[in-house]
Order: C-alpha cells, then structure tokens, then sequence
C-alpha cells in the first residue's frame, strides 16, 4: 500500500474540459462523466473514484484479513495465481457466460468466485496503517425529479448545455466523429451537434451503407443531411501506427476477459487522441426492455437451452438470484418492468458499453456519450400525465432541435402526437433560456497519415482463435466442463457465420480461468 501513487486511468470531463493523467488534479470536480479509475493517495489513505458507468469495473478479492483490488479482473487474476493465492471457478457464472449474448447481464458476478465487481456507485477508501477497505456509496439522484417540474427542466437544460460547450472546445483544436442512425439514440445526439453553431463541414457524421441491414438507417440519415445540408461518411486523415499481435491481443482481453464476448482487434492505433460522439446507453431512458423481469430474464434462459441441461440450470439459478437481490436491494416487485430497465442499466451498460469505452480509449479514442451522463438518470422518464417512455427524447426535440421530428424512424417506430403536444405544453411552460453561441470552427491542420504497412490484417485474430476452438487439445479441455452438445452448438454457428466469435472468446475466458484455477 505504500507503493501505491495517485494516478488517473481514463479520461472524464470536468468544466467542459476533457481530464485525463496529464491534467488530471485531485481538486477536480468529477460527476462520473466518462470512463475512468481515480486512485487519490494521503498520507494514510488511499480513495478509488469511477465514473457513472463503472466503466472499467473495479474487482475485489477477499480472503480473510487479505483483499486486492484491480482495475481489470484478468489482471488480477493473474497476479493472485503468481502469488499462489486460493481462488475457484464460480461455475453457474461460468455455464452462463458460455451462452450469453455479446455481453453479461449480471452486475456483480465475475469468473471467479472469489471476486466481485464493485457498484458502479461505490468509492473505495482504503487505510493504509490498518490495511483496511471501506465502501462509500454515491448517490446519484436517479429518478429524483420529474420532468413536468422546474428542477428536471433545469436539469435537462444543463445537460444540453454541458454537452454542447465540449463539442465546442473540442471542435476548436480536435477532430469530432459523430455517429447517425435512424433509430432514436443517434438522432438526440444529432439535436445537441445540430443547434451548437459550429461548422457541420469540420465533423464527420458516419452513417452504415454497406449492409442491407442498415439500409433503412442510411435512407432516413441521408434524409436529416439532406436537409441540414451536411455530408455523410467524409473521409479525414489520421496519423496512426501498425499495431503489434501482442498489443492487439492484449487491448480486448484486459478490458473485456469475461464480461465481453465482442472482441475488436486493432491493426492500428492513434498517434493523437481523437474523439467520437455515440448515441450509446440510449436505452435507460426509454425504460428499455419495458418488459416484466420474469419476461426479460425468461429470454436469456432460452438462450441457454441451446447449449446443454447444465448451462440452462445455472442460468437459471444465477438469474433467481440476482433478481430476488435486485428486488430486495431497491424495494421493487420481482414482476416489475423498472426492474428489468434497472437489471439492463446496471448490466448490459456497464459491460457493453462501459468496456467498449475503455477498449476505444487504450486505442486512442476518446468516446462521449451524452446519454449515459448521470444528470439525465436524475429525471423520471414519464410524468404522471404523459406515460409515454419516450417522453424525454420528444422534449429534447421540441425544445432543442424540432425539425428532427419530422423525420421517420426505423424499424416503423414514431413519435405519438399527444407525447408531441405534451412536451410542447412543457416548453411554452418553461421556456428556453437560450445562450449566445458564436460559430466554431477547427483550426487545427489535418495531420498526413502514417504510410508504414500495418503489421496484422483484419480477420488474422478470427483464424487464430478459430484455430484454438478447433484444436483436439481444446476439444478434450473443453469437454472437461461443458457437454459435447455445447462445443458443437458453438461449432454450427461459426459454420453458420464464420465472423461470430462471440461464443469462442467466451469459450477461451472460462478454459484459461479454469487454467489459472
């Protein structure tokens, strides 16, 4: 513990600056923007901040009097099979995460059973005389104010204002990459970039063409450029260099290693930051899935049954689980639809975005995603008035962008009209208080990219994964723990779809645990 220094892993954003090491100070003010572990050291202590999300995890260890703490569970267990510590399998864990889909969906559980991942609330402190640990918990507020009051439009309008000053600074000396879809989540990042004067020629919005299964995505985003009068897909230059296999490997692994089964392998990395713009973790405030827990959790369990009896029992019985703690831990109905939503936030965007976050960031991207900020969590998603759950999103329109109603959504989706008129009702009652924003634009020259070849190509990483899978050596340590119906479930769809991995990353995690075990 006396070894231990401040240092700051990440990045965050504090007085619409962008925080990482280099200026990261204790006196900043973070609210949880970002994806980031603080570790601030005294004298005689040492407290670990993270952000909102909890977006890198933070993994304890106990054994007794003994703990350790990690940033990275693979880390972590590597480190205590070096110092020849007693650690297990947590097997029902295990049996689930071979089936899961992209990512986990359990907030707490990790590979091993000895260690859990702490709340994405929870400040450690630790006492370094005492070689104690302590947990404080953050209140965040969620759901503390409604929408139809003048503090949840005070609180709306300083998240759009938070958000659309960074887009400003960043734009001044750095490139902005935004993405556009024609679902809802990209369209309410749209309205921030779209009302914050600055120069559209300068931003790279990118939109998918080259999927049929994007091919309504593309039509409704070239429809909002069309009229806005900015380009799609513009090409800019980056300077970057060939990635080595080692690092390649390495990147994913640290950051996703039981948790995430989509594992992106870079070729390159960014010589300079550059900064992306995600309509991620929009689902938290449309009460995604809205389905009763049971329903949600009933989904995930026939998933499993394609594997074998033993995967679907420990699904199963980890799911029980985990809802009666839920259930009790908020003091909701196991029925609950909120549950559900509570069940995806504490889950699904911890460990799907929050990690892809921090895989981006090792690559030199810096994402920010307004939609995960912890003041919009501050607002009920309905009012008593207007039950539609997609109420914040048709406020955020009418108030800050109203044009992009006018738009249609994917997939047959829209915005109901008395949802429309209620919101309007909302914004005549507490107008917009608008600032001046003088027109911004970059300044910075682009850099030339980098002409060194890069060292691996994409789709090597497939072949040498693929080759493990399939190796009798794998087969034979594989079979160990899982049924031979399991590995030829998980062989059919690779020969089904030879670029979905997803099963044997998640087949690799728990054999190399099981190795460490």
């Amino acid at each position: 513990l006396d070894d231990v220094n401040s240092y700051f892993y990440g990045y965050a954003i504090a007085n619409n600056e962008i925080i990482r090491q280099e200026n990261y100070s204790p006196e900043c003010k973070l609210d949880g923007t970002g994806a980031y572990v603080a570790l601030n050291v005294d004298e005689d202590s040492i407290s670990i901040y993270q952000d909102y999300l909890g977006s890198y995890g933070l993994y304890l260890y106990r054994d007794g009097d003994y703990f350790a703490i990690s940033n990275s569970f693979l880390m972590l267990v590597e480190y205590l099979s070096k110092s020849n510590r007693t650690f297990s399998i947590n097997q029902d864990y295990a049996n689930y995460y071979l089936s899961a889909a992209i990512s986990s969906l359990v907030p707490d559980e990790t590979l091993v059973q000895e260690i859990k991942m702490l709340k994405h609330n929870f400040i450690v402190h630790i006492t370094k005389s005492g070689k104690s640990i302590s947990f404080e918990k953050i209140d965040y507020g969620e759901g503390s104010f409604s929408l139809d009051s003048r503090q949840g439009i005070e609180i709306l309008d300083k998240w759009y204002y938070k958000w659309v000053e960074v887009f400003r600074s960043i734009l001044k000396s750095n490139h902005l990459t935004f993405d556009l879809s024609g679902g809802f989540d990209s369209r309410v990042i749209a309205a921030l970039w779209l009302s914050s004067n600055m120069n559209l020629d300068n931003l790279t919005i990118n939109s998918s063409n080259h999927n049929k299964r994007f091919d309504e995505d593309f039509e409704i985003a070239s429809s909002i450029a069309d009229h806005f009068n900015f380009k799609l897909n513009q090409n800019y230059k980056r300077k970057k260099t060939p990635c080595e296999l080692n690092n390649s490997i390495n990147i994913p692994l640290y950051v996703k290693f039981g948790f995430h089964k989509k594992r992106y392998f870079p070729v390159y990395l960014n010589d300079d930051v550059h900064y992306r713009v995600s309509g991620h973790c929009g689902g938290t405030i449309r009460n995604y899935p809205n389905i009763p827990v049971d329903e949600y959790v009933g989904e995930i369990i026939d998933r499993s049954k394609d594997y074998d009896k033993k995967v679907e029992l420990s699904t199963r019985r980890l799911f029980d689980k985990k809802i009666a703690e839920l259930s009790e831990f908020y003091g909701m109905d196991k029925d609950s639809r909120r549950l559900s939503s509570i069940l995806y936030r504490e889950s699904r965007n911890r460990h799907h975005f929050g990690k892809a976050f921090v895989e981006a960031y090792l690559k030199n991207w810096v994402t920010l995603a307004p939609l995960s900020d912890s003041l919009l969590s501050k607002l009920r998603i309905t009012t008593d008035k207007c039950k539609d759950d997609l109420l914040i999103i048709t406020l955020i329109f009418v108030r800050f962008c109203p044009e992009l109603l006018n738009f249609k959504v994917e997939g047959g989706r829209e915005f109901k009209s008395d949802t429309i008129e209620f919101a309007k009702g909302l914004n005549e009652k507490y107008p917009l208080e608008a600032k001046e924003l003088k027109f911004v634009e970059m300044t910075a020259d682009d850099e030339d990219i980098v002409n060194d070849k890069a060292i691996l190509s994409y789709g090597q990483h497939a072949l040498l994964f693929k080759d493990i899978f399939m190796s009798k050596n794998f087969i034979k340590d594989f079979e160990k723990y899982f049924s031979k119906r399991a590995y030829n479930f998980i062989r059919k769809t690779i020969y089904k779809d030879p670029h979905y991995l997803e099963d044997v990353h998640s087949s690799i995690d728990i054999l190399k645990v099981n190795e460490y075990v």
